[in-house]
């Protein structure tokens, strides 16, 4: 948590601000801004968007920490995103859910805004409604691809050690996510260099980092 400092608690659970989500808070709200009031709520509306779908994926993750018996986890709003941090290690199968409980939460708290796409006599509720899906339901959906460290990618590590019957299968178990999150990351590096997203390049290369570390130094990078 350095460098973030302590806002307030949610459910129990201590919610931190690193001073690099305002940055990413500004790469949201400020290429869209325009001339017209309705575009300025438009914009500003994401700082309240993304607080509220960061938060929700999060606490998802913090709420199955706490329900399979591993205590209390703190969350940290930052440049990235979100992170729950807990000190625990967990068996392979509470593992996997707590893994799958953060896109799920957040899905589930973004879907009831659909139905902002119905109020047509309101110009602002269909292109609000898009930003908040985008940001719950789809921000959940990227966080499934099988990319360490995303969910998609931690999951993967607990599924393999949960199935696997090899000696070492924790090792292993990190060190294929890593190689998987590795390929996975591949075109989706040459869309951000073919479509110039020069901020999706840079999360992309984060990960690709991230999952570098798997596959080369197994439990050594990724503590289980």
């Amino acid at each position: 948590m350095r460098g973030a400092k302590k806002v307030f608690t949610f459910l129990g659970f201590p919610i931190h601000i690193h001073f690099t989500f305002l940055i990413l808070l500004a790469l949201f709200v400020f290429p869209g801004w325009g001339p017209g009031v309705d575009r300025h709520i438009l914009q500003l509306a994401w700082v309240p968007i993304l607080i509220l779908a960061l938060l929700a994926h999060e606490v998802g993750h913090a709420l199955a920490i706490k329900r399979l018996g591993y205590g209390r986890s703190q969350i940290m709003l930052w440049g990235m995103g979100g992170l729950c941090t807990n000190t625990s290690r967990y068996k392979p199968k509470d593992g996997l859910l707590i893994a799958l409980a953060g896109p799920v939460a957040g899905a589930l708290v973004g879907l009831p805004f659909a139905g902002l796409y119905l109020l047509e006599h309101s110009p602002l509720a269909p292109a609000l409604a898009g930003n908040i899906l985008m940001a719950t339901v789809g921000f959940s959906l990227l966080n499934l691809l099988p990319i360490f460290p995303l969910d998609g990618g931690r999951a993967l590590v607990y599924a393999l050690r949960l199935f696997s019957k090899r000696y070492d299968r924790a090792e292993w178990s990190v060190r294929t996510a890593g190689l998987v999150g590795l390929i996975a990351l591949a075109p989706l590096v040459a869309l951000a260099l073919f479509s110039l997203q020069l901020w999706l390049l840079f999360m992309l290369l984060f990960l690709g980092q991230s999952a570098w570390q798997a596959w080369r130094h197994g439990t050594r990078a990724v503590p289980l």
